[in-house]
């Protein structure tokens, strides 16, 4: 930016004997170079990421380490299996599908009964 005269304090408008100083400019900032990682250590990184996670993985969670038979496996022995138990719950189960089928079936899919809806709520207006 170019300097522009400035007339002197009590100095008539003619004479234009002071100039303006611009102020100082800051040296420009040195840029540091671009940090590029080879193949190598992106693979080496991911290789050390992933291997931590798999330790994390292999170590019992926190809320584990408080179960009372941590590290014991419980033996899980075949339910006992009633044939007159199941029988029951099957024709329950049964009952229950015929229930649901018996129900009245609706009249055109609900999407129609909002169109319509919507239609007479519009006429109101």
């Amino acid at each position: 930016m170019p300097a522009r005269p400035v007339a002197a304090v009590g100095a008539p408008p003619s004479q234009a004997t002071a100039v303006r100083a611009a102020p100082p400019r800051k040296a420009p900032r040195a840029r540091k170079a671009p940090h590029h990682i080879t193949a190598e250590q992106a693979l080496a990184n991911t290789r050390e990421l992933l291997e931590a996670k798999h330790a994390r993985e292999r170590e019992t969670p926190p809320w584990r380490q408080l179960d009372p038979d941590h590290g014991h496996p419980a033996p899980h022995a075949a339910p006992v299996r009633n044939a007159e138990q199941e029988a029951a719950a099957h024709a329950h189960a049964e009952d229950l599908h015929r229930a649901e089928s018996r129900m009245d079936a609706t009249q055109g899919s609900i999407s129609e009964r909002d169109r319509h809806r919507q239609g007479r709520q519009d006429a109101k207006h």
